[in-house]
């Protein structure tokens, strides 16, 4: 994807980031910068560079830092700012660039989006340009007075904080867990052929409901024994083959279940 050089040398292809850049370590912001950069590059070239919303980019921007790294509240007390939120206003530049980045998109046959799409949100019939100016009006206008579709949105069952596609975590946040036929009229709705999600943490790279829905965040991680770094991202080639791309450089094809 990137040179040694952390330019953009993956020509026509597309890199797409499924959100909560922030609040993973003391180095958000230059990654925030990395990727502003990488979107010009590649997109000077053919490709193109893809950051979708989450709720951690929502929390940030509207004032929520329970999860920030110490580190950035020295630097809003260094550079005198009453708020961390202050440092991404809309009057700063990369505070701006993130408020026009959509929730959830459409790449291909592919929906991209964090945490993932309810059958509720369906049920209401919400557009995917609806969905995504709502978030943008709540990221723009933060702490005022929310209307019920605003509420949904940016709630538990929003595209930004929903689990309902894994037992587990369904179970345990209470979330109804999505059945096939949901994920099917969803798929439907939206005319894709699978549903991209970060959000819910898995161990790989992790095909659900039949390669319907592809889980990807696995958490950046150190093995115990070996100290590697662990890393997972999915690499769809152009003739649709999902692969587990690994930080070492090596992949595997992607099981499907």
């Amino acid at each position: 994807i990137i040179d040694d050089e952390l330019h953009w040398a993956f020509g026509h292809g597309h890199l797409v980031v499924l959100g909560d850049v922030f609040d993973r370590g003391p180095h958000q912001t230059e990654l925030l910068w990395l990727i502003y950069k990488l979107e010009a590059e590649a997109a000077r070239v053919g490709g193109g560079v893809h950051l979708a919303i989450g709720n951690h980019e929502s929390m940030v921007l509207t004032g929520d830092d329970r999860y920030l790294n110490p580190k950035y509240r020295r630097v809003a007390a260094l550079l005198g700012a009453d708020r961390y939120a202050l440092l991404w206003s809309r009057q700063t530049l990369l505070g701006q660039w993130l408020r026009s980045k959509a929730a959830v998109f459409r790449l291909g046959q592919y929906l991209c989006l964090h945490g993932g799409i309810s059958r509720e949100l369906v049920d209401r019939g919400l557009t995917l340009s609806v969905v995504n100016q709502t978030v943008r009006s709540a990221l723009l206008e933060p702490g005022t007075s929310a209307d019920m579709q605003t509420e949904f949105v940016m709630g538990q069952n929003g595209p930004l904080w929903y689990r309902g596609y894994f037992q587990d975590a369904a179970r345990k946040g209470g979330f109804k867990l999505a059945e096939q036929s949901d994920i099917e009229l969803i798929r439907g709705r939206f005319g894709v052929q699978a549903i991209l999600v970060g959000h819910t943490t898995v161990p790989a790279v992790t095909s659900l409901y039949g390669g319907r829905v592809i889980a990807v965040q696995v958490y950046p991680h150190r093995d115990e024994q070996t100290h590697a770094p662990v890393m997972e991202g999915l690499m769809i080639r152009k003739d649709g083959q999902m692969f587990r791309a690994r930080v070492d450089g090596s992949s595997e094809m992607l099981p499907r279940s």
